[in-house]
């Protein structure tokens, strides 16, 4: 929110989103069942869709941040759908701006870590054939309000 007008701050202040599972539906980290089925869309209706506010304080820092990503973020609650996805859009671009990355080299035993409730992750697959193990650990947090 760093480079947010007051005004843009205090709008986004008082927006929820709607974030739901489906966003890697046939994907490539989809696939179908013997009945053809999508596993994503079958594995989202054990979790639905989620009403989130756009802007929390992180629980530890007390930071105000954006609690909203490309992949799982679908919609502002209750708004027509074009101003929704032109808002959304618009912040996505914004997140994408060099100043705000964080470029990981791996080498040889490397370890990454980030706080996923102020980071927005993108993994660049830059790496060709050289193999990669990757275990990913998600750490119960706070429950959705």
């Amino acid at each position: 929110m760093v480079d947010l007008t007051e005004e843009e701050k205090a709008e986004l202040r008082q927006l929820d989103t709607i974030h739901a599972l489906h966003a890697f539906e046939g994907s490539r980290y989809d696939h179908q069942d013997a009945d053809g089925q999508s596993m994503v869309s079958k594995r989202a209706q054990d979790y639905p869709p989620l009403r989130r506010a756009m802007v929390q304080a992180h629980p530890e820092t007390g930071q105000e941040v954006l609690f909203i990503n490309e992949q799982f973020t679908r919609a502002i609650a209750d708004w027509p759908e074009a101003a929704s996805q032109q808002r959304l859009a618009t912040l996505f671009r914004q997140a994408r701006q060099s100043k705000y990355h964080v470029r990981f080299r791996w080498q040889k035993h490397s370890v990454a870590i980030w706080d996923n409730r102020a980071t927005q992750h993108y993994a660049v697959t830059d790496y060709g054939d050289a193999p990669r193990r990757l275990h990913r650990v998600t750490v119960q947090g706070e429950r959705a309000q």
